[in-house]
């Protein structure tokens, strides 16, 4: 009896060992918990929550994304401690993005898209008091905005964001 209960310990153990590796090798290299920091996404995303994100795999139009922000913190507009701006792609490579009366136009495809409805599933999306010139997205970059159109430090004020410097896309 004694030897058949420490050969069931043994292969839990080994089960739990097997599991707990395999969770920190999903961790480091694939899927992370990150936290929320700021208002620029509100309403999708609020101050302090936490989201799953995957760290492989490209980011593409109108994904949340976490980007490191130390090629971004310049001229006071970002706090120096900022390590990560939680933002979403408006537009990627090859893209044409401006705004009329605080609405996001976008061309691609061949189509130019008025986006007057935008929600992400965290409620509408306000209109922009800043707007945006027209910008053609180059190879290698992606225009980036907060939900939170004029409360969010993105594309408008810290420029195209390169496509290296996105660390993860939200689930």
């Amino acid at each position: 009896m004694e030897k058949t209960r420490g050969k069931v310990l043994s292969r839990v153990l080994s089960a739990l060992l097997i599991v707990l590796a395999l969770l920190t090798v999903c961790k480091i290299f694939f899927i992370d918990i990150y936290t929320v920091v700021g208002a620029s996404m509100s309403p999708t995303y609020e101050n302090g929550q936490r989201v799953f994100a995957r760290k492989v795999g490209g980011a593409g139009r109108f994904d949340a994304v976490i980007i490191r922000a130390e090629n971004y913190r310049g001229g006071g507009v970002l706090p120096e401690d900022a390590d990560r701006l939680f933002k979403r792609v408006v537009a990627v490579a090859g893209d044409v993005v401006w705004s009329e009366n605080g609405v996001l136009c976008l061309e691609y495809d061949g189509e130019t898209h008025i986006l007057t409805d935008e929600n992400y599933g965290g409620g509408d999306i306000d209109r922009m008091s800043v707007q945006v010139e027209r910008t053609v997205v180059p190879d290698g970059y992606v225009y980036v905005l907060g939900d939170n159109r004029n409360n969010s430090a993105d594309s408008r004020i810290i420029g195209l964001v390169a496509v290296e410097d996105i660390e993860a896309v939200v689930l």
